[in-house]
């Protein structure tokens, strides 16, 4: 089965479990209706005596004109910060250009933060007169709908492209390829834009399949059109009118405005520098967000589609612990006040429980669900363990990763590759196909214990397996975790073969790297590995071939770049307020390409690649700028020396 079939079979799944949601609990309401009025003929409750129990439903605000005095309050901000762009409408036309209306479109979305957005649109000959039609239409809406204004967001239509609807599939593809979700504009179904749909409202309904037809489904559109209460279509139209939008946002940080460019960034409120603030407070928001999931059983919610609501009914002794991993790394470095304690004390406790001894001195970790020993598993709790212990300083934990390494090492081959499975009773799983990251993460396990306790076992058994890595050529799978185990290895190994694996892991993939769509945290992580072996080869004066034929400027903008492009996949609330739930979602980091899936384990993998940025961000920087001068300076002294032409004498 292709990983298109896959994921088509995916969605397919959820949308059958979605439905049998909505079926059971229509069953409860209508039961649970059917039961009241059993009780009122049973006790022969009276209508006034029914009329006098106490059923008390708490409303903020409970009438029209306080709904619309929110709604009024929170646009007027926004409308505000829209007039204060000067220029904007001369703008907007000018992108416009010969448009196929003269007026001037603008959507309001509104959202309480419980439900997802209502969408309205208005259109005006000025920029004036379209937002106060939209925002009539808005303040009507928030009354119908019962919304408690919490988020005001304005798009308005800036570009038009008309095509026929035979081509959206090709326009779909051309510009998501791939990766579902990636198509980036709005579709109208007539040059009014009397039934149109913003981009983040076709990609948060999944109103495109991008798995099959990358088209628009019909029936799911109609859908959609009746809640925002437009007349369903029987048939796509023969044109459709592509758009895009510059974008504004209001929301309790106060007023943000987004970009419009057709690039990664679209849609995403505009934040001019990337800094070190900025990358901690991400991965911080992120980092909460998963501890504030963990329960009294200590496990953490594992995830959700949040477009419908879903959660993802599984769990993985492995992403669990690359989530306290995650969450153990920012506790040392951000939380100061020792907040996320409790929290993390209970993570760490529910993977103790899934420890599994097989003598006094070996354990390993059996997981829960599927009943087995996984090398992944294995080491990343070892991992998890050593980041907790730094963090807690609860030594016992040391022991409980020493008895893991124990069982880790004894699934080491003689070839130096390690045992990918084991079933309950500690024998090899027959036919499991081998897993490369699973060597990574167990020499990374491995030193990571070595620098916590010093025995030189544990490097020993790192290094045996590194050298595999590196006479096998492991940059041919382009994983993270090479560059990761191989930054952490090379601190204590000189070694130029485990230097060169990790130079070699970006430099061959560092075409697909610079061009990535998706925000993909464990490639800046393997970014800032890449970053940091080659300064520490600088400053201990070693060289090599894949030292000597790194393009050191290519990999510190690129780093840069794929540091910037993770904010794509920070769930701010331009992006949550589309989700069924948004105030359930804020705060996370969500994957576009998979109907904006939030797990852990990408939760985790964002926490630990904006904290390792931001380790290296100054230096990162400043030698950006330094080439960025260098550049200039060049460019500068080659303009000098340019001949000039001789002007004539008067």
């Amino acid at each position: 089965m292709t990983t298109r079939e896959e994921r088509a079979k995916q969605r397919e799944q959820k949308r059958r479990r979605n439905k049998f949601i909505v079926f059971l609990v229509v069953t409860i309401i209508l039961a649970a209706a059917v039961l009241v009025l059993l009780t009122v003929v049973l006790k022969k409750i009276t209508p006034e005596e029914l009329g006098t129990t106490d059923y008390t439903v708490e409303t903020t605000i409970s009438d029209a004109e306080d709904l619309q005095n929110a709604y009024t309050a929170a646009a007027g901000v926004l409308g505000d910060f829209i007039r204060s762009k000067t220029g904007l409408e001369e703008q907007v036309r000018s992108e416009l250009g010969d448009a196929y209306s003269s007026n001037i479109v603008i959507f309001i979305s509104v959202s309480d933060g419980k439900e997802a957005a209502h969408v309205v649109c208005g259109s005006g000959e000025t920029l004036d007169g379209a937002w106060n039609a939209a925002n009539t239409a808005a303040a009507q809406t928030v009354v119908e709908k019962h919304c408690e204004t919490k988020y005001v967001k304005a798009d308005i239509v800036n570009h038009i492209e008309r095509i026929y609807a035979s081509s959206l599939k090709d326009a779909v593809t051309d510009q998501a390829g791939i990766y579902g979700e990636y198509f980036r504009r709005g579709v109208s179904f007539d040059p009014m834009f009397n039934a149109a749909l913003t981009e983040a409202e076709i990609n948060s309904n999944e109103l495109i399949d991008y798995d099959n037809t990358m088209d628009l489904v019909l029936d799911r559109v109609n859908i959609y059109l009746g809640r925002r209460g437009i007349d369903p279509l029987s048939a796509l139209p023969e044109n459709l009118y592509l758009f895009t939008c510059r974008g504004f946002m209001k929301d309790a940080e106060g007023c943000s405005e987004l970009g419009y460019e057709q690039d990664k960034a679209y849609g995403r409120r505009v934040v001019s520098v990337v800094d070190k603030t900025v990358v901690e407070n991400c991965a911080g928001s992120v980092a909460n967000y998963m501890l504030d999931s963990v329960g009294a059983d200590g496990k953490f919610v594992y995830g959700s589609y949040p477009v419908i609501g879903l959660a993802i009914e599984t769990y993985s002794a492995e992403y669990h612990a690359l989530a306290l991993s995650a969450a153990s790394k920012y506790a040392l470095r951000l939380d100061s006040a020792g907040l996320s304690a409790e929290k993390l004390s209970a993570a760490a406790g529910w993977l103790r429980g899934c420890i599994k001894e097989k003598d006094a001195e070996t354990a390993f970790i059996l997981d829960p669900v599927s009943n087995t020993v996984t090398a992944g598993a294995q080491s990343r709790v070892i991992s998890a363990f050593c980041d907790y212990v730094l963090t807690s300083g609860d030594l016992a934990y040391t022991a409980d990763a020493e008895k893991l390494a124990a069982g880790l090492l004894s699934m080491i081959r003689e070839n130096g590759t390690v045992e990918d499975e084991l079933l309950a009773d500690f024998v090899p799983a027959p036919d499991r196909e081998h897993r490369p990251a699973n060597d990574a993460a167990a020499a990374l396990a491995l030193t990571n214990l070595y620098a916590l306790t010093g025995n030189q076992t544990y490097f020993d058994a790192a290094k045996t397996v590194s050298t595999m890595m590196a006479r096998q050529d492991y940059a041919q799978y382009a994983d993270p975790v090479v560059s990761e185990a191989m930054d952490a290895v090379t601190i204590y190994a000189k070694d130029t073969a485990y230097y060169d694996l990790a130079l070699k892991n970006y430099t061959v993939n560092a075409k697909a790297l610079s061009s990535r769509v998706i925000s993909d945290p464990g490639f800046t992580r393997l970014l800032t590995a890449s970053f940091n072996v080659y300064k520490r080869m600088q400053s201990e004066a070693l060289s090599s071939e894949a030292f000597g034929a790194l393009d050191y400027n290519a990999l510190i903008n690129t780093c840069v770049e794929r540091a910037n492009d993770l904010l794509n996949g920070f769930t701010y609330p331009e992006f949550a307020v589309y989700f069924k739930a948004p105030d359930s979602y804020i705060g996370s980091f969500f994957v576009r390409q998979d109907g904006f899936r939030i797990r852990i384990d990408d939760m985790a993998s964002f926490v630990s690649a904006y904290l390792a940025y931001a380790e290296d961000y100054t230096a990162v920087n400043a030698d950006v700028f330094e080439a960025k001068e260098r550049e200039a300076a060049s460019r500068l002294a080659a303009e000098s020396t340019e001949p000039q032409s001789e002007q004539p004498v008067g």
